[in-house]
């Protein structure tokens, strides 16, 4: 966007970004969409509980870190350090989410 390629057009957030505190909401342009995207780190299924709470203890100790978090909000991403139970959950609601917006909105995938 800095560089003049990529004209944003609303964020997907409930508020505005304090990075970018000039881009509208999508709700702000008319369209009732709020959906804050998201990414995460996952494991296999079936990973040994060991492994998974040696993973899960470095990712939060990584998340920690005031460098990197001020690194990802400079990029407007807002870091959270969750259990693998509370991710678990976080993504079933997701996913209820995103199935009720398709399905109120009529989104279709095409080619």
């Amino acid at each position: 966007m800095q560089g003049g390629k990529v004209k944003a057009l609303a964020v997907t957030t409930e508020a505005r970004q304090p990075q970018l505190p000039d881009l509208p909401t999508l709700k702000e342009q008319g369209a009732d969409v709020v959906y804050p995207g998201w990414a995460s780190l996952v494991a296999p299924a079936g990973i040994a509980p060991d492994t998974l709470r040696i993973l899960s203890a470095a990712i939060n100790a990584a998340m920690a870190d005031a460098e990197l978090v001020a690194r990802y909000r400079e990029l407007v991403i807002e870091p959270a350090a969750w259990s693998p139970q509370e991710t678990g959950a976080f993504m079933a609601r997701d996913r209820a989410i995103l199935t009720e917006l398709v399905a109120r909105t009529g989104i279709k995938l095409t080619e």
